[in-house]
């Protein structure tokens, strides 16, 4: 085979980037990468083409949360899938993953689902052979039986978060995070400490939705605070509980299974068609407590990371 070359784009090839594979313009995915660029979450030195002599056989684009400038994660990617798609994928990953260590990046990180990601086995046997590790996998589950939701106790108060109760906040999620048996969790809290973990945390919630009309503390009967749920917009009609703990010495009394009734219900009542929420599968405490207020499995999330030596 002759040799692959891998580079980033300029601006002005947009077009040749999202007409990948078959030259068709693919005018959904311009906007969202324009988009991406003027909020600054990429930029055109993040977006790659593979190419085999004068044909394109792959692209990828990378994006970051601005507060993780140096961990970028796979946006939108695209391999010939011919019998070659492996040597394509490696070419692709490796050699950007070269450059990207250039400019200081230290991870990669690529989430696949496995009912929405074409070629799921595919995509993720081209991750394993271009240096990525499996570091977590999750259960995608959507809310689908308000019967079992409204036969659930409810002993909690609730009360709105706030600009005024921050540090409660803070204090909650920085407990959670240094108890929790979330692999991403336990990560964040080696790497940075639970106190900074919680504050990262709660700013890439503040940056998937800044409304906080659906982030809610729980009040025991005693008046002790609990825990908190998030409840957030991830679409027109869709959204998720993206974030729920109760306090490390609150747990086994039956609140996690509270905290989401009470956010279930309050995205319901917000006219949301569609409520999902992800859990790591070694966080059964989390998974039971959804199963009983209705939600069911529905996919997979796997998440591998690759690390960029300097």
């Amino acid at each position: 085979m002759p040799e692959i070359t891998v580079r980033s784009i300029d601006r002005e090839e947009i077009d040749l980037f999202v007409s990948i594979p078959d030259g068709t313009p693919n005018d959904s995915l311009k906007s969202y990468i324009l988009n991406q660029w003027a909020i600054g979450e990429s930029k055109p030195e993040w977006c790659f083409i593979a190419s085999l002599g004068d044909r394109q056989v792959a692209r990828v684009a990378y994006w970051t949360f601005e507060r993780e400038p140096n961990d970028l994660k796979l946006g939108p990617w695209y391999l010939e899938w011919t019998d070659d798609f492996v040597a394509f994928g490696k070419a692709l990953f490796e050699q950007s993953a070269a450059m990207l260590a250039e400019q200081a990046v230290r991870t990669l990180e690529a989430r696949i689902f496995s009912q929405r990601t074409p070629q799921f086995d595919e995509r993720e046997f081209v991750l394993r052979a271009s240096g990525f590790t499996l570091e977590q996998e999750k259960t995608r589950f959507e809310f689908d039986n308000a019967d079992l939701l409204t036969i659930q106790p409810q002993h909690l108060r609730f009360e709105l978060v706030t600009d005024q109760n921050q540090d409660e906040l803070i204090e909650i999620v920085t407990d959670v995070m240094a108890h929790s048996p979330d692999r991403a969790d336990q990560k964040a809290v080696t790497l940075s400490g639970a106190a900074k973990a919680a504050l990262n945390r709660i700013q890439m919630l503040k940056e998937i939705d800044s409304e906080k009309s659906n982030w809610f503390f729980g009040y025991s009967p005693e008046n002790e605070l609990v825990g908190c749920v998030i409840g957030q917009r991830v679409g027109a009609n869709r959204a998720a509980i993206n974030y729920i703990g109760a306090r490390s010495d609150q747990r086994a009394k039956g609140f996690g299974t509270m905290l989401v009734k009470h956010g279930t219900e309050m995205l319901a009542n917000a006219g949301f068609k569609m409520i999902v929420a992800d859990t790591d599968n070694m966080n059964l405490p989390m998974i039971n407590a959804l199963k009983h207020c209705g939600f069911i499995p529905r996919e997979i999330l796997k998440a591998y990371v690759k690390q960029l030596n300097h």
